[in-house]
């Protein structure tokens, strides 16, 4: 009734983790990104047609159908806490309202994860609701001929679909044939860290400004990962070596890798360090993968501003 758009997110019929096994997180938050661009664009449409200056949007975040074992994935986590804090740092006005609805039991449990990285401007803004109790403030909120039936309005899709998939995606699990099983992939190089034992994978990296990237996860089991910085004269004058990534001891499995990056800002050797010292039973087969990109300046296509072009990029072996 005030112009304002009205996402409706099936948040519960979404299979995530099937997502990060199917693409990279990056590729999770770049369509995320898109998203919001996108409503960005419709909203300048609306102030155009209607004379009347539309910044902000309603949310709809249905909860029905979530379920444990999506937090039970680390990647899924990540993915969560890194598109939260991507919206807080680039959109954090664009909010009207948001409305939570069917939170289950285990909402607890994921709101922790989630309201340390809201500022309060924005969790004042949300409303979160059980099972019942919202669909009234919905109807009563929204014209309710153009408000799906499923969440408190008369609108119905095709068939009579009371959810109006027609509109609103209607989520579902990810086949098992788009799931890439990483490790057999040929950019993956493979290495057994023993039982008890520490590997570290030393990357050379010549110019400051470099990004040094990685990817790897094993077929179970966890591992110790870190990264650090060695200074050209560190072994001969007693240099210290730094810890840029702190040692981190993660659950992996071959479905959904861990990726990472940072940004190399002296030139030297930097360490990927795989630990399984805390195993003193089980060797971890380890995949992984590496590669240094160039500075900006010597890597980026200037005709589309996309970023590295393949043969700026140095793989690792």
């Amino acid at each position: 009734h005030d112009g304002r758009p009205v996402l409706i997110v099936p948040v519960g019929q979404g299979d995530l983790k099937g997502i990060l096994e199917a693409a990279p997180r990056a590729d999770l938050l770049r369509h995320c990104i898109f998203l919001l661009e996108t409503l960005e664009e419709l909203k300048r449409k609306i102030t155009l047609q209607h004379g009347v200056r539309i910044q902000t949007m309603y949310v709809v975040a249905d909860m029905e159908g979530f379920s444990f074992w999506q937090l039970s994935s680390i990647e899924v986590v990540s993915a969560i806490t890194e598109t939260v804090r991507m919206y807080e740092d680039n959109y954090p006005e664009v909010l009207e309202e948001a409305y939570l609805v069917n939170a289950p039991s285990l909402f607890p449990m994921l709101w922790s994860i989630v309201k340390p990285l809201l500022t309060e401007r924005t969790t004042s803004k949300i409303h979160i609701f059980g099972k019942e109790g919202w669909r009234e403030l919905l109807a009563a909120r929204w014209d309710v001929e153009r408000l799906p039936a499923h969440w408190g309005g008369r609108l119905r899709g095709p068939d009579g679909d009371g959810r109006c998939t027609h509109m609103v995606c209607p989520g579902g699990t990810i086949p098992d044939k788009y799931r890439r099983k990483w490790s057999n992939s040929e950019c993956a190089k493979s290495y057994t860290v023993a039982a008890g034992s520490c590997w570290t994978l030393p990357v050379s990296v010549p110019k400051a400004g470099s990004e040094l990237r990685w990817r790897f996860g094993t077929t179970s089991g966890e591992l110790s990962f870190a990264v650090r910085f060695r200074p050209p004269d560190s072994a001969k004058d007693g240099g210290e070596v730094r810890d840029l990534v702190e040692p981190t001891r993660v659950a992996f499995s071959h479905h959904a890798p861990h990726s990472g990056s940072v940004c190399c800002n002296e030139p030297g050797t930097y360490e990927l360090v795989f630990d399984n010292s805390f195993s003193w039973l089980t060797r971890k087969e380890l995949s992984y993968s590496v590669e240094v990109l160039p500075p900006p300046s010597e890597g980026t296509d200037l005709n589309n501003g996309v970023g590295p072009t393949k043969n700026s990029v140095a793989t690792v072996d």
